[in-house]
Formats: C-alpha cells, sequence, structure tokens
C-alpha cells in the first residue's frame, strides 16, 4: 500500500515487477508468497506507474515493443491495418504481427475486440489500461512521436481519399 496508495493498477504492476525482478515468488513448499523487503526497498522502484511500466514494456520483444509503440500513437483503440501499414516490411506479415498482437493480449496490455462493419468482421485491440497506453507513448523519442503521427496521418489521409466518391 505504501507504493500503490491503493491504486490496484499500480498495485498489480508493482508487484509484477517483483516477480519479474525475481524480488517476489510463491513457494510451492511453504505455500506462501515470500519477498527480502530490504532488497525490495534497496532497488528503489519507481513509485510512478507509468515508468514502471516503460521498464516493463522495455522487456518485451523488440517486434512487440514496436507494435505497442505505433497504437500508442493512433489512440487507446486501434486496428491491425493501420499497425500492418505502419509497420517495416519485415515485421507487417500478418503471422508476425498476430503473434506480437497475441502476445501483448496475453500479457494483459491489450484486450482483442471484434466489431461486426457492413458484412464483415474488423479486428479492434484495445489498451487494458490508460497508463500501458501512456507508457509505451512515453518510450518514443519526440522525433519518433513526429515521424509516427506524420506517416498515420498520411495513410489516414489516403485511406479517405481512396474511399471518396
Amino acid at each position: 500500500h505504501r507504493k500503490s496508495l491503493g491504486n490496484a493498477f499500480f498495485a498489480t504492476t508493482f508487484l509484477q515487477s517483483l516477480v519479474d525482478g525475481g524480488l517476489l515468488a510463491f513457494s510451492p513448499t511453504k505455500m506462501r508468497w515470500i519477498w527480502n523487503e530490504a532488497e525490495t526497498d534497496a532497488r528503489n522502484i519507481s513509485d510512478d506507474v507509468v515508468e514502471v511500466m516503460a521498464e516493463r514494456i522495455e522487456t518485451l520483444q523488440p517486434g512487440v515493443q514496436d507494435v505497442l509503440k505505433i497504437a500508442s500513437c493512433i489512440g487507446a483503440t486501434f486496428e491491425t491495418s493501420i499497425i500492418k501499414n505502419i509497420m517495416t516490411e519485415e515485421a507487417s506479415n500478418e503471422a508476425s504481427l498476430d503473434r506480437y498482437l497475441n502476445a501483448l493480449a496475453k500479457q494483459g496490455l491489450i484486450i482483442k475486440m471484434i466489431r461486426r462493419d457492413a458484412n464483415h468482421d474488423v479486428v479492434q485491440y484495445k489498451f487494458s489500461h490508460d497508463r500501458i497506453q501512456q507508457a509505451a507513448y512515453s518510450l518514443l523519442l519526440k522525433s519518433e512521436k513526429e515521424a509516427m503521427h506524420f506517416r498515420i496521418g498520411r495513410m489516414l489521409e489516403k485511406e479517405l481519399s481512396d474511399t471518396a466518391p
């Protein structure tokens, strides 16, 4: 409670960072969680949930990180087609993109949604928490954010002009 101040999302994120860092583990023989409080305090883990989440994102595979960073520039909800058009050729093939999105969903960072749109299903994802989007966005340099927003804007402009009568 001292770190999370009662914020459930931060408490979960903080505990996951302790597990990932080897500072908290479940002992099947003792049937309880064990940790070293002094070592946990000595690690000086941030009180900022965005910072803790950004550190967690940085441990992900590079392609998975890229998908999350691109998505953070699109918004809280995003379609796979936009990600695919923005990613590099190598990473944007269907199998890789699906693998990256599935990894993010499995980690609980995004949620898959399917909506019906004019006789076909549209796959969308959303960030499971706004702080995850904020953390992914914080990992981009200012120049990367500008370039990404420019590319997304150009792509959306092209899509609109292609569908105009």
